[in-house]
């Protein structure tokens, strides 16, 4: 789904678990954050959201060393934000009922 640049050889992807479809929504798998390396092609799942919700729109915010991302209730247009770790520790809320975030990025001469 959705991808984020951390590093040269690091991304952070919004990723669905493979199942068999299904045209009743509430039985599709609902997206988590993961780490990948590009190299290695190693994969690891940094967020674990709740039953009913996911995760999506990773960005790393390279000046502060924080990764951010919307968790979003199921068929809800209510979204969170939430901020952690790059690897995904400390995580918390960080805006309630916000706008998916739009972030600007210093182009680096």
């Amino acid at each position: 789904m959705d991808f984020a640049w951390k590093d040269d050889n690091t991304i952070y992807v919004s990723r669905i678990k493979e199942a068999e479809w299904s045209n009743d929504f509430s039985k599709h798998p609902l997206p988590a954050l993961y780490v990948v390396d590009t190299v290695s092609g190693k994969q690891t799942q940094i967020t674990n959201p709740p039953e009913g919700y996911a995760d999506y729109s990773p960005d790393y915010i390279r000046s502060a060393d924080k990764l951010i991302w919307v968790r979003q209730k199921y068929l809800d247009k209510d979204t969170d934000i939430w901020i952690a770790e790059p690897e995904g520790s400390d995580a918390c809320l960080w805006l309630r009922d916000a706008s998916p975030p739009v972030i600007y990025h210093r182009r680096e001469e």
